[in-house]
């Protein structure tokens, strides 16, 4: 209503006479008048345009499918840890990257910019195979983190490894004492896992007085509650450094097929995207072996050392504090939300004077991953998110060295 029609009006009805109900009833129509054309001037001078109420926006869309396909070890030959007692990127295409869409399997965020959208995955469908995730942490420096181990296909590269205060360092350098007999001769700095090579790595001019250890910003990355990226050790068979795959989860237990209980149906129809930082001889073909923070250390242990935390206090060798929570238990009569909330105190228990990544990737295995032990999934080759492709990427190492021979 306009302004000189609303003044009209109470000039008209104070001339005929009014009651204060009337009158109000028109001051507060003029006082909202003037409040709504006050708001269009401030957004209108600031070049800000004004929406429309939510109810009357269209509704929102989905992302489009991609149609792109798409251990830790200190040594070559060595294998991972896993509960079960146990490169190069496929892209780093810059191009946006969309929000993941919803879809039956639980709520995704709207709100979550600059990640893939990930169709469901059907088993049987062409390129989709069935495999079971396992978990690790040695802290060991990863095994893509080599060059030699590194494919030359393209595009490559070189995996990131990080000193005992987690600051990224060299993942080789020039042998100190290269000569004709042997130009241009790299080394590998020496695994925290591993550290015979010390004295070598001390000679060079890079030097910084610690061994190489896994970085912690390579913990789980959750993005909701349906949807995380994660690095792990992958099968030689099937994969090489920095490829990457997407894990969903069916709801199955692996080493209790027909059995699974509520943490794996809790965990069924999640999509956890991994990439490869670690290739080992004993990951079978199809198993995925997770980094997570005091999900076992497994054949080697650097962490306990590089964090000054006792190895008991890790949990179990193999499958780390959650085996050592459902030991304590009569595993199928214990509720997931018992088994939740003893990881959760563990994980506070080592990590909460430690660093902020490391806490939070141990709780993953609560929070995220739902406390479940060796879940199925099926799973596909798939392009790599540019979120684990620049937690992959060495920094210093922009190039591979020339061959040796």
């Amino acid at each position: 209503m306009s302004r000189s029609l609303i003044a009209a009006l109470v000039l008209a009805i104070l001339a005929i006479g009014c009651n204060d109900g009337k009158l109000n009833l028109l001051l507060v129509l003029w006082d909202e008048n003037e409040q709504s054309s006050s708001s269009r001037e401030r957004y209108s001078s600031s070049g800000i345009e004004v929406l429309p109420s939510s109810s009357s926006l269209p509704e929102e869309k989905p992302a489009s499918s991609s149609s792109e396909e798409e251990i830790s070890s200190s040594s070559e030959g060595v294998p991972p840890s896993s509960s079960s007692g146990e490169i190069p990127p496929s892209s780093s295409s810059s191009k946006e990257e969309q929000a993941p869409s919803s879809s039956s399997r639980g709520p995704r965020s709207s709100s979550s910019k600059g990640y893939l959208n990930y169709p469901d995955l059907e088993e049987g469908a062409p390129g989709v195979k069935v495999g079971w995730a396992t978990r690790y942490w040695d802290g060991c420096k990863p095994h893509c983190s080599r060059p030699e181990h590194v494919e030359d296909t393209q595009p490559w590269a070189i995996c990131r490894n990080c000193d005992k205060n987690n600051n990224e360092m060299p993942a080789y350098y020039l042998h100190p004492e290269a000569s004709d007999y042997w130009p241009g001769m790299y080394l590998g700095t020496p695994s925290g896992c591993d550290p015979h090579d010390m004295d070598m790595w001390a000679k060079a001019p890079a030097y910084n007085g610690s061994a190489a250890y896994t970085c912690w910003d390579m913990v789980p990355h959750v993005i909701n509650d349906t949807l995380a990226y994660a690095f792990a050790a992958t099968s030689i068979e099937e994969s090489h450094c920095g490829k990457c795959f997407q894990l969903q989860f069916d709801g199955g237990d692996y080493f209790n097929p027909g059995r699974s209980r509520d943490t794996h149906r809790a965990l069924k129809g999640k999509t956890l995207v991994v990439m490869s930082s670690n290739v080992g001889g004993d990951v079978a073909k199809g198993q995925f072996d997770i980094m997570i923070p005091a999900g076992g250390l497994g054949a080697f242990n650097g962490f306990s050392s590089q964090i000054g935390v006792a190895e008991d206090d890790l949990g179990k060798r193999m499958g780390g504090l959650l085996s050592t929570c459902i030991s304590s238990v009569d595993y199928f009569k214990t509720s997931m939300e018992e088994l939740q909330e003893c990881v959760r105190k563990k994980c506070h228990s080592v990590f909460d004077s430690k660093a902020k990544d490391l806490l939070n990737g141990c709780l993953f295995i609560a929070d995220w991953y739902m406390a479940a032990d060796n879940p199925t999934h099926v799973y596909k080759e798939i392009e790599c998110p540019q979120y684990l492709v620049d937690k992959y990427r060495s920094k210093i190492h922009t190039e591979k060295p020339p061959p040796l021979w």
